[in-house]
């Protein structure tokens, strides 16, 4: 999950926004601990980029097709964590 903590913190500083990665649980959505980053600005939060089952927020005021871009390639990369991380959370059978 660190390399995609970075990628959260360089698609913040490449942008000058605050960016924030969400999972759906429903029609819930939930934080995902650690991967925030930038300033605050007053900017209502934006949905950048989804799938069915991550959501990339950012506080911008346009959207870029390299901001979407970023965000996919984030979303590509929590996906990859959270793969790995239950696959190698399994016990002996």
């Amino acid at each position: 999950m660190l390399e995609c903590r970075e990628l959260v913190q360089k698609m913040a500083q490449a942008f000058k926004c605050k960016v924030w990665v969400c999972e759906k649980f429903g029609k819930r959505v939930s934080f995902i601990q650690g991967l925030k980053a930038g300033p605050e600005r007053f900017e209502p939060p934006r949905v950048v980029f989804e799938d069915e089952k991550f959501v990339v927020f950012a506080q911008v005021e346009n959207e870029y097709p390299q901001l979407v871009e970023a965000a996919r390639k984030v979303i590509d990369c929590v996906r990859n964590s959270t793969k790995d991380h239950k696959t190698s959370t399994k016990g002996p059978s």
